[in-house]
């Protein structure tokens, strides 16, 4: 049975028992997943999975239903489904069907050429760069995982109003996890990549960037134990930004989970942070032109030169607070309910380059160092000439290595002498600080409705203006409200983190330079 006609039917057979509005939203999705261990298979799996969900109202109640028989003898199971859950809904407030308007604009995010990418090619991508990353160097010991994920996404929605939209994506996803030891000291490295472009995916540079991430956590030393002037490196501060951004939710803020309750049109954070949502960044892993209520997607900006402009809305959020929707609706299967969610949500870079990033990063690290109280004068010019778009989106979305190695005779070299980190322009003017380059520990460390976090990190050890080595494992420690309000300089790297599980939205952030955050040494 084609979808088409399953969807007349489910609005006939709905009409017939009872339902106002009504509506069907459907996704196809294709997945391949696969990871080798020595240079064989290690895991595999493929699926194919075809969803429909109806939403309807029922004597003024919101019902839901879902299935994956697209078939004649569901139509029945949707409609009572539907009818039965309408007639047990308690909340209160009034839930409606969009019934279309505004404009929709035109976008592709779909690559054609994935789709000719074979299985074999994939498997033996992975396979190639496990076996750089073995070679690389004798102090590699094992790798984690060797993985490739690919996804390619229809979804589409249409209502007894007349609305009719749809739209594709897809991307490769690949994982690098390798172990290095020396010493008696084992560490961890990782690199990853998101793209639509296959070619784009090199087996030496992954196996370079993974491996020489590990190698650069040897040698590890404690500190002492207090607050220093933190570089959060771009992937960091967005694994931060992520756990974080469901405080922009306006449900969350209507139901008390969130500290920013009648913020909009105040400062939540330094002049020239901006953070935008973006459902048309190329390469986006939620891209869109619609959202799960077929609302039209819009890029938004929601803090702009560090004043909140607006709260993430869906349709019944914004009813209550008397907005028009966002175009936030969120769903992350057909069978969900809608709630809210960002889409390619990220800190703007601040274009800053070389020696003025540079210029910019002493004064107001310097200041940080030395503890005193009262704004940094350098942050208006840190974070200045921000406006306008991402140019580099495309290169941004393909990801940010960390602290990359260089392949010789006797392996990497040594950490001295490997290649400048992308946050390198904000260590200048730092006396001593500390350079987080990744965070655990996100689901249980972060409390999203007071703002405070513990987490686990990783990093390095600055003085000088250099990194002078890597630390043993840290806890730092700190108020997310409060580093959007003591960022020092906004860099100009902007990297996003792959969603962990629970956390909707691809966001990305540059490297920052927070003026100081407790740091705990185990």
């Amino acid at each position: 049975m084609d979808l088409k006609s399953f969807q007349d039917q489910v609005f006939v057979a709905g009409a017939e028992a009872g339902f106002t509005e009504m509506e069907v939203y459907h996704e196809r999705q294709s997945s391949f997943t696969c990871s080798v261990y020595q240079g064989q298979v290690d895991g595999y799996e493929s699926a194919d999975v075809t969803g429909v969900s109806f939403r309807g109202v029922y004597q003024g109640k919101m019902g839901y239903a879902f299935t994956e028989r697209i078939a004649p003898d569901s139509v029945g199971y949707l409609i009572a489904s539907a009818r039965d859950n309408a007639s047990i809904i308690g909340d209160e407030d009034e839930d409606d069907i969009f019934p279309g308007g505004g404009q929709y604009q035109e976008a592709d995010f779909y690559a054609r050429d994935l789709d000719s990418v074979s299985i074999e090619a994939q498997i033996e991508l992975i396979k190639e760069i496990e076996a750089h990353a073995r070679s690389l160097d004798s102090r590699v010991r094992d790798i984690n995982y060797c993985a490739i994920s690919s996804l390619s996404m229809e979804r589409g929605i249409c209502n007894n109003a007349g609305l009719d939209q749809s739209d594709a994506r897809n991307n490769i996803t690949v994982y690098l996890s390798v172990v290095v030891a020396e010493g008696g000291e084992t560490r961890t490295g990782s690199a990853i990549r998101v793209t639509q472009d296959f070619a784009t995916l090199k087996p030496t540079e992954i196996a370079a960037e993974a491996v020489g991430d590990a190698l650069s956590y040897l040698g590890a030393r404690q500190v002492a134990n207090k607050a220093y002037p933190v570089i959060l490196k771009n992937d960091a501060a967005a694994a931060l930004l992520q756990t974080f951004a469901p405080v922009f939710s306006a449900e969350n803020v209507q139901k008390g989970m969130s500290q920013l309750k009648g913020k909009v049109g105040t400062a939540v954070g330094v002049p020239g942070l901006n953070i935008v949502d973006d459902p048309f960044l190329p390469g986006g892993m939620n891209s869109r032109t619609f959202d799960a209520e077929g609302y039209p997607a819009a890029r938004r900006d929601i803090v702009k030169d560090g004043e909140l402009q607006t709260l993430l809305y869906n349709r019944k959020a914004a009813r209550k607070d008397g907005v028009k929707s966002t175009g936030h609706a969120f769903k992350s299967s057909y069978k969900d309910a809608v709630g809210i969610a960002p889409s390619n949500l990220y800190i703007q870079p601040a274009g800053l380059a070389g020696a003025a990033a540079g210029q910019a990063a002493g004064a107001g690290a310097a200041g940080a160092g030395a503890g005193q109280g009262g704004e940094v004068e350098a942050r208006q010019a840190a974070v200045a000439g921000q406006g306008g778009e991402v140019e580099a989106r495309q290169a941004a979305v393909a990801g940010q290595g960390g602290v990359t190695g260089v392949v010789g005779q006797a392996g990497l070299s040594s950490l001295e002498n490997r290649p400048e980190p992308p946050y390198a322009p904000l260590l200048a003017g730092i006396d001593e600080g500390i350079v987080i380059t990744g965070l655990s520990g996100l689901h249980s460390g972060a409390n999203s409705v007071s703002g405070d976090f513990s987490l686990a990190a990783t990093g390095f050890y600055v003085e000088n203006g250099a990194v002078q080595s890597p630390v043993n494992q840290m806890t730092v420690a700190g108020n997310f409200f409060e580093v959007l309000s003591s960022i020092v300089v906004i860099g100009d790297d902007l990297d996003f983190t792959v969603p962990f599980l629970g956390a909707p939205g691809y966001v990305g952030s540059p490297s920052l330079l927070i003026k100081g955050l407790s740091i705990t040494v185990d």
